[in-house]
Formats: structure tokens, sequence, C-alpha cells
């Protein structure tokens, strides 16, 4: 699965470098040269700036198959299968697109076409930006700097916080309380969480058994330990259970 999302996630990629090369062998070949000529100046003129590109994509993803830790783990399989398919991917721009663009693209009368609504729109406001240079670098000044404040605000954390409507509060007296110390201690402390907004209801256990460790041994009840099992309102009714 993981291997399946860095694929979905480089399709795009995987497909623009032969893209960049066919469109660029088509306009040699609509000034009048052979395919042959074509597919060579063409792949010649871009080499480098495609080659830059897709290196650049793959030190976006490299580190990721170095991660350590347990999130390491996970996305190993996605940073080498994002990588290596990148970089096949410009081996096939570079190699095998100019070669069949060669034998397979034939040159074709070329007549220049009138831009249509939306590259009309798109020209003027490339036009505008060009003529307000001030104004445009102002503005892309202004989205870099709000879009570095809004990522404080997206989440980190691997695994986030559960938001699931219950929770459970564990209390633990001394070793020589007795079981009603216990269930006297616990009464309050669930006199205390039924008054909390967002708290439906809380179900006691008082006492608890367990094992010394050995298969043979008998086991015994705990009397000084008490745990509540609080059920919560829905989210939307409540504060986080942070704050509960």
């Amino acid at each position: 699965m993981i291997s399946l999302l860095a694929l979905t996630l480089v399709i795009g990629v995987l497909v623009d470098d032969a893209i960049v090369e066919i469109e660029n062998i088509v306009r040699h070949l609509n000034m009048g040269k052979s395919p042959m000529q074509a597919a060579i100046e063409a792949a010649d003129e871009i080499g480098l700036a495609v080659v830059a590109t897709t290196f650049t994509l793959i030190a976006v993803f490299l580190p990721t198959a170095f991660m350590s830790g347990v999130v390491g783990q996970f996305f190993s399989q996605f940073g080498w299968t994002a990588v290596i398919a990148i970089f096949i991917s410009l081996l096939v721009a570079r190699l095998l697109t100019p070669m069949m663009a060669a034998y397979i693209l034939r040159p074709s009368i070329y007549t220049q076409k009138p831009a249509g609504k939306l590259m009309t729109a798109y020209l003027q406001m490339v036009a505008w930006t060009l003529k307000h240079r001030t104004m445009t670098v102002a503005f892309a000044s202004g989205f870099f700097i709000a879009s570095l404040m809004l990522a404080s605000f997206l989440p980190s954390a691997f695994i986030p916080p559960d938001e699931m409507n219950q929770t459970q509060v564990s209390i633990e007296l001394t070793p020589d309380a007795t079981f009603d110390d216990t269930l006297r201690i616990a009464q309050m402390a669930v006199n205390k969480v039924k008054v909390v907004k967002g708290v439906e209801s809380v179900l006691l256990t008082v006492g608890s058994s367990h094992s010394s460790g050995d298969p043979s041994s008998m086991r015994s009840a705990s009397v000084n330990t008490a745990k509540l099992d609080v059920k919560l309102a829905e989210r939307t009714m409540r504060a986080t259970k942070i704050q509960i």
C-alpha cells in the first residue's frame, strides 16, 4: 500500500518529463526540421532543465528512504519507490522519447491558431504581472509569509490522539487500604467526574485481580485499586478528551 501511495503521488511527475520533451520536439518540427534533427536538437536544448528538475524531486523524496525508527519502517518503501520511479521516468524521457519521436513523428503544416478564452485571460494576467513587477513580488512575498504562519497549525504527530467517546480514570490507594476506604474514595471521584461538562455516565469498578507471575500461584484480589470507565458525549457536544 505504501508503494502504491508513492506511485499515486508521483504519477504526474512520471509523464511530465516526456511531455516536455515531445512538446519541444514538435516545436522544432514546426520550424521545418527533419524528425531526426528535431529530436536531437530539441533534446539537447532542454536536457539540463529536465535533468535538474528531476534530481530536485529526487532530493525531496530520497531523505524519506533513510528515516529511522518506526516512521522509517513505514516510509522507507515510500521513499525508494518514488525515487526509483522518478529516475526511470528521466531515463525514458531522455533516451526512449527522442528516439521514438524521431521515427514516429512527422512534419506537419503549422498554422498559428487564435488563442482561446482561457489562453487570452492567462496572457493578459502575465502581461499585467510583468507590467507591475513590484506589486507582483509584494503579493508573492505576502503569500509566502502567510503560508509559513499557517504551517504552524498543521498537525505533526505520527499517530494523532484518538477522540473515542470514552476514557478511563485509575485510582490506587496505599496497600493497607480496605475495600470500604477504596469504595469511599472512588465514589468521591465518581461524583467529581459526573459534574464535568461532557460526561454522560461513569462505571465504577473497585478492586482488581492480579497474578504474581507464576502460573501455579493463586490469583488474589487487590482492594486498594479502582477504575472509572467514563462515557463522554459526542465530539460536537463536548470539549476535547484532553481538556476533560
